[in-house]
């Protein structure tokens, strides 16, 4: 029976996650947020400013609270039984324009597959326009993978991803078969979309 193996990226995220939860209640009172009111304003600005802090362990938590939420210590009936975080989440913040364009930037100083992680979840809240220069980087990467599934995404965004459209016909022309082949279709599918909004 074959093994299975995670494909590279999936295991990145996974411990980029497991890294970002590793901070204890204290820290966010170091940090000047409120661990009970993360969605007031207070607490989000400090979590976007920590987005770019010079520890990159920082960089990773305040990037995971604002895309999945605050870590839920483990419980029994009411009592805290560890301190230790769980996988299980709450209290996450409202996704906002501020939050997704400060999410979609820090991925792209991290890059791809960060940027593609990012994208699918904007793109699912309807804030994939926020993920396009990050992706419009990933079309320059020496990688066809990247080049490619940069090109898919940024047909999934649609209208918004317009100004990609040069240099996806650029890729369309002058690329490996497969590129070529996604950045016809994001084309396609961008132009359209374009069309339809103009319709409505």
């Amino acid at each position: 029976m074959r093994k299975k193996i995670l494909p590279l990226f999936v295991v990145f995220l996974l411990v980029g996650c497991v890294a970002g939860f590793q901070k204890g209640p204290e820290w966010f009172s170091s940090q000047g947020i409120q661990p009970e009111n993360i969605n007031s304003q207070q607490s989000i600005h400090r979590l976007i400013e920590l987005l770019n802090s010079e520890d990159q362990q920082t960089q990773k938590t305040a990037f995971n609270i604002l895309r999945h939420g605050q870590p839920a210590p483990k419980v029994r009936e009411g009592e805290v039984i560890s301190e230790e975080p769980t996988y299980l989440v709450f209290n996450q913040p409202k996704l906002t324009p501020e939050i997704a364009e400060a999410l979609a930037g820090y991925s792209q100083r991290i890059g791809a597959p960060h940027v593609f992680s990012t994208a699918s979840y904007l793109t699912e809240e309807k804030l994939g326009k926020y993920s396009v220069p990050g992706l419009m980087d990933a079309l320059n990467s020496p990688s066809a993978g990247i080049r490619s599934n940069a090109a898919i995404w940024l047909g999934k965004i649609g209208q918004d991803a317009a100004p990609a459209l040069p240099i996806l016909e650029i890729i369309s022309k002058n690329d490996r078969r497969r590129v070529q082949a996604n950045a016809k279709v994001a084309i396609r599918k961008i132009q359209v979309d374009g069309l339809l909004k103009d319709q409505e």
